[in-house]
């Protein structure tokens, strides 16, 4: 009798022991459960948000090559005005979405690090672009000289250490505020050097231009017509160059530019025709 006790007892114990370990396997199975449909919501996020980030990349890349089409146009200052304003409102939309984006990202380990990256990437396209533009401000306002001479001063030594942003921001801080100022001309030749010091011949051509028809009784005009000059022949348009000299060297006789118009009127001459396209 006491030995059927004992394996009653026995039985009741291994039992026991039995729906221990089985509850314990479900529970343990439960939170593995969870565990994966965590992970799971994250790789779909992931996967989700993918795409929205790379469409922001291809965004960005487009937006700089309308920029350079339409620094490689001659169109009116009205026009390019308008497309840059344009630019201004696309670059900061995308920053807002990228910045949305980036608060979407969650915690998903290698995903997120890839996807961190592409988010970097694009920031530091914008910026890019920004700073082609003149957008992204190179100079704070406190900075800048209430004196118009202390500012093309400045501007002058911002373009012998080759800081073009700061070149163009200064120089249209002064062409905004006093256009008619006896430096404005001063300040527009500035954007016509350094639009030549970037290559880019026809923006600069614009921008010379502009010093003759703002400010014809400018001391910048036959500076502004021998670099003018000097941009025909970048792009081929030999006699364009020949004829802006001859107007030099015409009308501002006693410039000191005018001597080296008149070698250069020659050295134009003997280019070899491949040089040329009209």
């Amino acid at each position: 009798m006491n030995a059927s006790i004992t394996q009653r007892g026995l039985s009741l114990v291994a039992w026991m022991a039995l729906a221990a370990t089985a509850t314990g396997c479900f529970a343990s199975t439960s939170a593995h459960q969870a565990l994966d449909r965590r992970v799971g919501v994250i790789e779909a996020n992931e996967r989700q948000r993918r795409p929205q980030v790379q469409e922001q990349e291809q965004r960005v890349a487009t937006l700089i090559e309308s920029l350079e089409r339409v620094r490689n146009q001659l169109g009116s200052v009205a026009d390019t005005a308008n497309r840059m304003e344009t630019l201004d409102r696309d670059i900061r939309t995308l920053r807002g979405e990228v910045q949305e984006i980036r608060q979407l990202i969650g915690d998903a380990g290698e995903g997120r690090t890839q996807l961190s990256g592409l988010v970097s990437r694009i920031d530091g396209r914008v910026l890019e672009l920004e700073r082609r533009t003149g957008i992204a401000p190179v100079v704070d306002p406190s900075q800048i000289p209430q004196d118009n001479a202390a500012l093309i001063a400045l501007a002058n030594r911002a373009f012998d250490a080759n800081d073009l942003p700061r070149v163009r921001a200064l120089a249209n801080a002064l062409l905004g505020r006093a256009p008619q100022d006896a430096m404005a001309d001063d300040a527009r030749y500035l954007l016509g050097r350094a639009a030549m010091s970037e290559s880019r011949w026809a923006s600069a051509i614009q921008e010379f231009r502009r010093v003759a028809a703002d400010s014809p009784q400018g001391d910048r005009i036959p500076d502004s017509l021998a670099d003018m000059a000097e941009c025909f022949v970048r792009l081929g348009w030999c006699n364009e160059a020949q004829r802006t000299l001859r107007l030099l060297i015409e009308r501002y006789a006693s410039s000191p530019r005018t001597a080296a118009a008149r070698t250069r009127t020659d050295e134009i001459r003997r280019l070899p025709r491949a040089a040329c396209t009209q």
